[in-house]
């Protein structure tokens, strides 16, 4: 194996090993969800095109006149050649003979200048327009999948399908529409050139050659039936393997928490089993046919030069006139057999086609772009009336059946009730992100059906349980919320939301990246700041689906004053589990199983002992009660705080004028328009040590397949000069008078033509088969040695914004595709080329060394204008490839999160950022496509200049009697046969330089070592007591060494003891999760396990002994149970049953309709906040860890919920060191320790007891805050 990072080689080895593996039954693997019940049939070819402009017909018509001029050049060289024939072979004079020469040599100089001009047309303009028309495809795909409604992704695609539409199918577009469109009307223009010029010399011989056309024809139609199937078997394949990839990366702390890279890694290795197959099929189709094509081609040469003969001796054809019919036929058949293998590409193009312009013509059921009603007054009356509704993904489960509200225009309704009895539906409804299956929701009276949707949702303001943000600027997080937002009003709206002094604080203040999901902020910033974004954008009706949940309890106060003081003279529902956050609500309805059982103020419905809303205020109080008479005495005693006092900053009078939009497109000019390292390490990393026999090595396995194919890409190269060999004996012979001896010899020469042709049908075979196997078993098993590199880096590496996970899977789907096509078929072309080439100097060589050598000199500017052309295309390829995963990660960015897309009509502002990132790599690819067309035109002029040198010696050699005629054949046709080679290999260069530039990306990330490697040797100790301790901590985040988070932080936890980290957002405690599940190394100091340093532990055995719940719980695309084993895959279903019950969720899974089977959706979509929580709980419950991390993991829950969980966790906690993170007081006051973190540093710690006799400590005003919610 090559040198470099071993461990993911060796990962991937073993999974590939076991090519029949399948996927454990409680492995995570991703749902199947074709984009369509039925692939779509391959679109016709022309409607690839229909996106072009009149620049682009403009190029188009350039292009394919340079290339159908370019095509003419050979033919027209025949013309000339058979006259020169006639010259040379019928004995001229010597002075003729040179004068004749001289002629023709220059009509080849005109020839090669206008092949220059025509080769840089036709490559050059060909690969501009691709560029431009698949970009605006890519353009107008973003617009139609963002403009799809939300049960299409609920139901018919997940984003890694989506991303693989925009990436993979619109470069297979792109390859069907571009230089390859060129290259094939240059072949077909010889094609048809060449045969007229034979019908013009010779109709009846042209006829013979012709007469084997239908079962070319038929070969060609086999080939592209059967290509198109198999494609769309492998698109759709490809598409499941790239969902599971892109979610994987998504999710990357909840993968390496449980430790299931390996289990990650071995189901996307075993998703693509199918493409491989279907893959490696391919190439034995293409291989058959191919080598079928030759075979009859050769067969029919053979039969046109007998009958040739039959027709010199019947003196109605001289020799010169068969050489014209036969060269030109020979021209067109073998430019039609280069023209062959881009049908693959039209085909596959084809086939992607359909997938993407499906999408295109897609309407949805609710459609942004349907007119509707626009009301020009809103008074915000919201109702939901006779409400019959289940959602799409579940048809049978009914959620509302006959349910009805009504919320009064300017009237708070805040909704309650436990997890999953259709709060969220409500929210959901109301932004029309669905549609009811039964009656109404009206605005105003108006069914929001009649309504344009884009003017509903501007009137709509939406903050979700969990907030989505998009990895720029938190300025940009915020002006989202208002299209063309001045920074004076983002800076109010922050101010509202508590956010502007922590975002203040930050060194680039606004203008800070928050990260790919928003993963540089805590989770209350994060709230904050699309809180703020919904302040911004003043809606009439404000939906609150939890909005403060993830606030600790002061920035809950002071956000939900904001938010009172926001909601005032607004229509809002609020749905919340916190009772104290809804008390001044003006109507409180009680949700449970998708009905209305109480309703009415706070006021009215506690007078109701007996009714639904008192008993959860019981619920609530109930976890406050055991510490009641302790905390009035602790209240007598302290002073009472303003629940205002925050310091705000007042606003600036002075207007800031710029706007968003404008703001928007500079700032990322700014941060994304530069070159982004992308997977390539900074200087300071290890850089790739990439080539393609270090490529090559990853194919050991198949190491008898590369003699296989090697030894028949050698015989393949061997059949043009044994073409050549049988040409020049064969012509030589129709000069003879002796017509018995030309008979003789004519049948000789045919045979070997049918030997040669069946030696070519079998080369084909094995060498299309043998590579075939070779690229297709590389692609998967580079793909898995890349994925396994990538699951093997550090937290910190994913953190850098040209390493999020919508940039990386575009990578890993697009770089390995493109090395497959440089290492599969053109590693036999390369060979088939050399052996090609060489075999022609050697017989040239031995027919006519000085002749040989003269035309050799020309060989270095051959050489020459590869080399420019491909150091050209290198760095363009490369930087257009850095550049496109910018803008692949913002469409990534924006399929995830579908609905903060649609509730802030957000479809024009990301298209229009997607397009600007587009720029620069449409900039890169002109840049390209200008080398690639003079690299190509410069050695088709060197090579018709090389055909005119030899023709000038050749005949100066003849008429100084130093060659015969017929070794003078043998040089130029072993010379043509080698320029053939030269040319066929040169048009595999584009995809050589793709290639070379994903060959370097791919591996600097398999050569990179992580600085926390998961596989690095380490300690595994024999009994782990659970006692924990940071010492003398010093950390700052990777993306962020400018903000300390810890300087001297100190902090022990004892073994079977409860740390509780309480404080404000942002103050250090989810870092300190962070440390110990060792996702990061603290700059200075140490974490300790039981007095071992954790560096010196082995990664996985420590992560083994620690489950981690998360604020924000990641789940996967397949089965509850699946999910809940996640961290456990070898876990029996009673196993699995016991932790859902100890996770109160055993209930609401048995009651879906497939139970423990039931599918969650892509990031758990399907779920309710709660019931994501819960699971994620008894994912954590059953690793049966020795340190439970907690962190904000009853946030979610609803009261009944939350206090079965948490004497769940308290239960399960008993024994085991367990750190519980929370903003909500009553459930951290059994810890055995709370510690109070603010600004990086432990304030106050002790029980609770203990903090609350310090009345002017931290704690105690956190307390006391609660307690002022409660109470207000």
């Amino acid at each position: 194996m090559a040198a470099g990072n071993g461990a993911p080689a060796k990962a991937v080895m073993e999974v590939f090993s076991a090519a029949t593996l399948q996927a454990d039954s409680t492995g995570t693997k991703t749902s199947d969800k074709p984009v369509d019940p039925v692939s779509p049939p391959a679109v016709p070819f022309p409607l690839l095109f229909s996106t072009a402009d009149r620049r682009d017909k403009l190029l188009m018509l350039f292009g394919t006149v340079g290339a159908i001029a370019n095509g003419a050049a050979l033919p027209a060289f025949s013309i000339i050649f058979g006259k020169i024939l006639n010259t040379l072979g019928e004995g001229t004079g010597k002075a003729d003979l040179v004068r004749e020469v001289n002629k023709v040599t220059l009509y080849f100089v005109w020839l090669a200048i206008g092949t220059l001009i025509c080769s840089y047309l036709e490559v050059a303009f060909w690969m501009q327009t691709g560029t431009r028309q698949t970009n605006r495809i890519r353009q107008r795909y973003l617009q139609a999948v963002l403009r799809q409604d939300v049960p299409f992704f609920d139901v018919k695609a997940s984003t890694g399908q989506l991303l693989q539409g925009l990436n993979e199918d619109t470069l297979a577009i792109q390859n069907a529409i571009g230089e390859k469109v060129g290259n094939c009307q240059h072949h077909l223009a010889t094609f048809i050139f060449g045969m007229a010029i034979a019908f013009w010399k010779g109709w009846s011989m042209t006829l013979v050659i012709l007469a084997v056309t239908p079962l070319l024809a038929g070969a060609g139609a086999i080939l592209a039936i059967y290509m198109g199937k198999m494609s769309t078997k492998a698109g759709d394949a490809y598409g499941r393997a790239n969902s599971i990839a892109s979610e994987a990366l998504a999710s990357i702390r909840t993968v390496v928490a449980f430790n299931s890279e390996q289990n990650t890694l071995q189901t996307y290795m075993q998703s693509l089993l199918l493409p491989q197959k279907m893959g490696i099929t391919s190439s034995i189709l293409q291989g058959t046919v191919l080598g079928v094509t030759n075979f009859i081609f050769l067969s029919s040469y053979a039969l046109a030069l007998w009958y040739g003969s039959t027709r010199v001796r019947a003196n109605d054809y001289t020799g010169g006139d068969v050489m014209n019919v036969l060269f030109a036929a020979l021209i067109g058949g073998f430019a039609l057999g280069q023209a062959a293998p881009n049908l693959q590409y039209f085909q596959t193009g084809r086939v992607a086609g359909a997938r993407v312009f499906e999408m295109l013509k897609r309407k949805p059921e609710i459609d942004e772009e349907d007119p509707g009603l626009i009301p020009e007054q809103v008074e915000g009356h919201v109702e939901l009336r006779n409400v019959g509704f289940s959602y799409p993904a579940r048809p049978d489960v009914q959620v509302f059946s006959n349910f009805s509200l009504s919320v009064p225009a300017g009237k708070t309704v805040a909704l309650v009730g436990q997890s999953g009895s259709g709060k969220s539906t409500v929210v959901q409804l109301c932004e029309r992100f669905y549609d009811p299956q039964q009656g109404q929701v009206l605005l105003d009276g108006h069914d929001l059906r009649q309504l344009e949707l884009k003017w509903l949702r501007e009137q709509v303001g939406l903050v979700s349980q969990e907030p989505t943000l998009f990895a720029t600027t938190i300025f940009h997080n915020i002006a989202f919320g208002k299209a063309g937002a001045t920074t004076l009003e983002v800076e109010a709206a922050a101010a509202a939301a508590n956010a502007h002094n922590f975002i203040s604080s930050l060194p680039k203040g606004y203008q800070t990246p928050v990260g790919e999901k928003g993963v540089q902020m805590s989770g209350g910033q994060k709230q904050r700041i699309a809180i703020a974004r919904a302040i911004l954008k003043n809606p009439k009706v404000l939906l609150l689906d939890e909005a403060t949940s993830a606030l600790d309890s002061q920035s809950e106060r002071i956000v939900q004053a904001a938010l009172d003081h926001l909601m005032k003279g607004r229509t809002t529902i609020v749905v919340a589990h916190r009772l104290s956050t809804i008390m001044s609500a003006d109507s409180i309805a009680v949700v449970q199983g998708g009905k209305i059982v109480e309703q009415g103020t706070h006021t009215d419905l506690i007078a109701n002992p007996v009714g639904a809303y008192a008993g959860l205020v019981k619920l609530q109080q109930q976890a406050y009660q055991k510490h009641k008479e302790h905390d009035e005495e602790s209240d007598g005693e302290h002073s009472q705080r303003d629940p205002d006092e925050v310091d705000t900053l007042p606003v600036n009078d002075s207007q800031k004028s710029m706007t968003t939009s404008r703001h928007i497109h500079k700032s990322f000019a700014a941060e994304k328009g530069k070159p982004s390292q992308n997977f390539v390490e900074r200087a300071d990393e290890v850089m790739a040590k990439a080539g393609f026999w270090r490529l090559l090595q990853y194919n050991r396995p198949e190491l008898h397949w590369a003699v296989v194919g090697a030894c028949a890409s050698a015989v393949n190269g061997l059949i043009m000069p044994a073409f050549s060999l049988c040409l020049s004996g064969i012509l030589a012979v129709f000069y003879t008078t002796d017509y018995a001896y030309m008979k003789r010899e004519v049948a000789k020469w045919c045979l070997v033509f049918l030997g040669t042709g069946t030696g070519a049908l079998l080369a084909c075979i094995f060498q299309q088969y043998s590579f075939g196997v070779m690229g297709q078993r590389l692609t998967r098993r580079l793909r898995g040695i890349l994925m396994a590199a990538i699951l093997h880096q550090e937290l910190g590496w994913f953190d850098r914004e040209e390493n999020s996970s919508g940039a990386i899977s575009g990578r890993l789907a697009t770089d390995t595709v493109s090395i497959r096509g440089a290492v599969g078929d053109q590693v036999g072309i390369s060979i088939q080329s050399i052996v090609t080439f060489v075999a022609a100097y050697v017989i040239a060589f031995t027919a006519g060394w000085k002749m040989t050598l003269v035309v050799t000199s020309t060989v270095p500017l051959l050489l020459l204008a590869a080399w420019i052309q491909g150091r050209f295309m290198m760095g363009f390829e490369s930087k257009a490839g850095e550049l496109f995963d910018q803008a692949n990660q913002t469409a990534s960015e924006a399929f995830s999160s579908i609905r903060t897309v649609a509730a802030f009509s957000l479809r024009t502002q990301i298209g229009r950022l997607y397009s600007k990132l587009l720029e620069g790599p449409t900039a890169a690819s002109v840049k390209r496509s200008h080398a690639s067309g003079l690299g190509f035109g410069a050695s088709q002029f060197i090579m018709m200049a090389v055909y005119a040198l030899a023709f000038w010696y050749g005949g100066l050699l003849i008429s100084r009697d130093e060659i015969s005629f017929k070794n003078m054949l043998k040089v130029f046709f072993a010379i043509l046969m080698s320029a053939f080679g030269i040319s066929q290999a040169q048009m595999a260069f584009p995809d050589l330089t793709k290639a070379s530039a994903a060959v370097v990306r791919v591996f600097s990330v398999i050569d990179r070592k992580p600085k926390i490697d998961s596989n690095a040797p380490g300690k595994e100790l024999g009994k782990v007591v659970g006692h924990v301790e940071l010492v003398n901590i010093t950390f700052a985040y990777p993306q962020r060494p400018d903000i300390m988070v810890f300087k001297g932080f100190s902090l022990a936890v004892a073994a079977g003891r409860t740390l509780a980290l309480v404080g404000q957002s942002g103050s250090g405690k989810s870092t300190v999760i962070g440390l110990i599940e060792r996702f990061y190394d603290p700059l200075k100091g140490q974490v300790l396990l039981d007095g071992q340093d954790i560096r010196t532990l082995q990664l996985h055995w420590l992560r083994s002994q620690i489950a981690l719940v998360s604020q924000e719980p990641a789940l996967f695309s397949c089965s509850i149970l699946q999910n809940i084993c996640y961290g456990r895959p070898d876990a029996t279903l009673e196993e699995a049953r016991a932790a859902a019950r100890a996770a109160n969720a055993h209930d609401f899974i048995s009651s879906a309709p497939e139970g423990y089977d039931t599918q969650v959706g892509e990031g758990g979509i399907q779920l309710s906040g709660g019931q994501k929580q819960r699971v994620a709980i008894a994912r954590a419950i059953l690793k049966n860890p020795r340190i439970l991390c907690l962190d904000e993991a009853t946030s979610a829950l609803d009261a009944e919920s939350e206090r079965l969980v948490q004497e769940a966790l308290e239960h399960v906690s008993e024994g085991r060191t367990t750190i519980i993170i929370a903003h909500r007081l009553s459930t951290v006051r059994n810890a055995n320790v709370i510690a109070v973190v603010q600004q990086g540093k432990i304030l106050e710690q002790g029980t609770h007891e203990e903090l609350l006799r310090n009345p002017t400590g931290g704690y105690a005003a956190l307390v006391r805050g609660q307690q002022q919610a409660k109470q207000a």
